[in-house]
């Protein structure tokens, strides 16, 4: 485990600095097992309660300090039973989790389809990606705030979570539509 303030959605990419110790030596068994680790998503308050599976893409940088520069890529939501700063014969925390299957494969209901399509059209005016099926493979193009990405979680639990994310996208397509306007209606001097 690899707790941060950051909660990258499946399917997008980060990249990450490995400095401290315990953490070269998560990269290592990472490295050796072809494993890969999670990010509990640390709340303001300093709990855990959901995370993100990721998969080393690439080391882009090793340092003589034995530093390195990765990029990891998110594969899928858990949930953080129990947590453990420091795991048996290891440095780095570790944790007993659970996987969100029922988020990581929900399919697009009818109304979210339809405002997704929508979305495509007019805000992200790329209607290739109306292929998608499953609420996992939109998120990364929804512009969530890290903040949003935990109430999106929360939404999840609650059962809310597609009337949460339809009223996302409903927001962002009226304000790409405002952004519109005022570029027809404002004319430099």
């Amino acid at each position: 485990m690899f707790p941060l303030t950051i909660m990258p959605l499946p399917g997008e990419k980060t990249s990450l600095h490995i400095f401290e110790h315990r953490y070269r030596e998560l990269l290592e068994h990472i490295e050796q097992g072809n494993r890969t680790f999670g990010i509990p998503y640390v709340t303001e308050e300093g709990n855990f309660q959901f995370g993100v599976e990721l998969r080393l893409i690439e080391i882009t940088e090793r340092y003589d300090s034995g530093e390195s520069d990765i990029i990891v890529e998110a594969i899928r939501f858990f949930e953080v039973l129990s947590f453990q700063n420091q795991g048996n014969n290891v440095l780095y925390p570790t944790a007993e989790v659970v996987c969100l299957n029922e988020l990581n494969r929900r399919p697009l209901s009818t109304e979210l389809m339809a405002e997704w399509i929508k979305f495509t059209e007019d805000v992200l005016k790329r209607e290739e990606l109306q292929r998608f099926t499953h609420i996992i493979e939109i998120l990364p193009y929804l512009n969530l705030a890290p903040t949003e990405r935990q109430i999106l979680l929360k939404n999840f639990v609650l059962g809310t979570l597609n009337s949460w994310i339809v009223q996302r996208i409903r927001m962002q397509r009226v304000i790409a539509s405002q952004r519109r306007s005022i570029k027809k209606g404002f004319s430099l001097n």
